[in-house]
């Protein structure tokens, strides 16, 4: 029966250390550390512009900017797209409000900028530059449109509007073109 009895203390021993030990491992693991900071922050970069890069690929221009504005850390990528979409939204606006000769300025600006090489970004105004290109012609069809009705030149004005007819109205704009003429 001397050999059905152990003593507990060479396990408790054994139980300490393993607790020492992960004792010792959390301090070193739990603290946030150089490069789990810089990972974190990484990481919290990545997810604001991938959802900016979302937002700005459904044509959310304005939760974009929110979202970049909301990051907790601004790095050089951030600001550089949100500078990117301050001067989309500048075109954007003048050209919703036919201001050509404004828009343009922000056209040039917004076309020579190339702060970011987000791809949704590019997309994005290339689908603009497109529209305002459409709607500067579909403008000077319209305008000599307009004036040839006013001096009732009726066969180069109908010429005029056949052609704005021709062009996509990819932008609203356009359609206000149109219903004006026949109004």
């Amino acid at each position: 029966m001397d050999h059905a009895y152990r003593s507990s203390w060479p396990l408790i021993v054994i139980v300490l250390l393993g607790l020492i030990t992960l004792s010792g491992c959390a301090k070193n693991t739990g603290g946030v550390t150089a490069s789990s900071a810089t990972t974190a922050t990484g990481n919290s970069t990545t997810a604001v512009l991938t959802k900016a890069d979302q937002q700005i690929s459904q044509q959310k221009i304005a939760a974009a900017q929110k979202t970049l504005a909301g990051a907790s850390e601004s790095t050089p990528a951030i600001k550089k797209l949100a500078l990117g979409l301050k001067y989309y939204q500048e075109a954007e606006e003048a050209l919703d409000n036919n201001q050509l000769s404004l828009a343009k300025g922000y056209f040039d600006t917004l076309s020579s900028y190339d702060g970011t090489t987000d791809a949704s970004f590019i997309a994005a105004r290339q689908k603009l530059v497109k529209q305002y290109q459409a709607v500067k012609l579909a403008n000077g069809y319209y305008n000599a449109a307009r004036d040839e009705l006013s001096i009732h030149d009726l066969a180069t004005a109908k010429a005029n509007i056949d052609k704005l007819d021709d062009v996509q109205a990819t932008h609203p704009v356009i359609k206000n073109y149109r219903k004006k003429l026949w109004q």
